[in-house]
């Protein structure tokens, strides 16, 4: 299917937040002169979504007429984010030329999601650039690793985020802080987005769009991180 397209961004989301990883791809040509030719391609390209059909297989979301995935122009850069905080991860595109495209996704489904702002301590960078999060929960085991950067000049949401399906226990969130330390939290309520600071826990909620529940921020300080060993490093051989 991406053989007639040239790819410049492609990442990984969970745009339906059913805890299985979808791909989304951005296109666009190098050279306007294709057009020109018949080459079995063009210039403008549209934006390619595979949905992850419970890891067996992905398969093409239609690009519906009025919508972002229809639309064609050559682009090159994108990031990746909750722009609105309700729990759906959105993309903005850069193209050669003309303003940012924005995805807004309106995926309709119904699923629940989680997601943590992470804050560094002392032996960590501040905004925690370098972790590793493991999310068990659904009777899944997630994997988000935060990343200063993404494709061509862009910058990703650095709030891990996690699709939980039709499950409401968030599970639990190991944190392997850039600082060595790793930390497991057990997540008091889906839907929400959390605060931690490295040591000290959940610091601060948000419910998305709709107001939290006034316990559950008292609930979720009252969470506390239980510090995590580390696996023993292999101990290497000497060579005699």
């Amino acid at each position: 299917m991406s053989i007639p397209f040239l790819g410049w961004a492609a990442e990984f989301l969970d745009y339906d937040n059913d805890g299985w990883k979808d791909l989304l791809e951005v296109n666009g040509h190098v050279y306007p002169q294709v057009d020109r030719y018949d080459w079995g391609t063009t210039f403008a390209q549209r934006v390619l979504l595979f949905h992850n059909e419970e890891g067996k297989r992905f398969t093409v979301a239609p690009a519906v007429k009025g919508t972002g995935l229809a639309t064609l122009t050559s682009r090159r850069g994108a990031a990746f984010g909750d722009l609105f905080n309700n729990g759906k991860i959105d993309v903005v595109i850069s193209p050669i030329e003309g303003p940012p495209l924005l995805l807004r996704n309106e995926n309709p489904d119904k699923h629940h999601w989680v997601a943590l702002k992470l804050i560094g301590g002392p032996k960590s960078p501040r905004d925690a650039v370098g972790a590793t999060i493991y999310l068990q929960a659904n009777g899944m085991r997630q994997r988000e690793d935060l990343m200063s950067g993404g494709s061509v000049i862009s910058s990703t949401d650095l709030r891990p985020h996690f699709g939980l399906g039709n499950a409401t226990d968030p599970g639990t969130a190991e944190i392997h802080w850039p600082s060595g330390a790793v930390e497991r939290l057990t997540l008091p309520a889906v839907d929400a987005i959390f605060t931690v600071i490295e040591g000290k826990g959940i610091t601060e909620v948000a419910c998305g769009a709709q107001p939290c529940d006034k316990s559950l921020l008292g609930r979720a300080k009252a969470v506390t991180p239980q510090p995590v060993l580390p696996l023993e490093k292999p101990v290497p051989v000497q060579q005699k």
